[in-house]
């Protein structure tokens, strides 16, 4: 009779953690997904500043340093071609 009581104690005991733990995972589901773009708009943000501090990328002809406008510019230059002929020979 006691040995039924402690495996019922333990078997509520098991069900309240498992309950507790799968409503806390189901509170901070929502919080992960936001926390996570805040955090890729901070680097893209970063990137676009590392881009406009770019030396390599100042335009002798127009005196121009890179300006950035867009937090996507660091995505779309991966589909950037240059056809250039005189950037391609060196």
């Amino acid at each position: 009779m006691e040995q039924d009581n402690t495996i019922n104690s333990f078997a509520n005991i098991l069900q309240n953690i498992v309950a507790r733990i799968g409503t806390w995972i189901l509170i901070f589901t929502n919080f992960v997904p936001i926390s996570l773009l805040v955090t890729m708009e901070m680097v893209k943000y970063i990137q676009g500043m590392f881009i406009s501090w770019d030396i390599n990328l100042y335009d002798k002809e127009s005196k121009n340093f890179v300006k950035v406008q867009s937090s996507t510019l660091n995505e779309e230059l991966g589909q950037v071609k240059v056809t250039n002929k005189k950037l391609n020979s060196n």
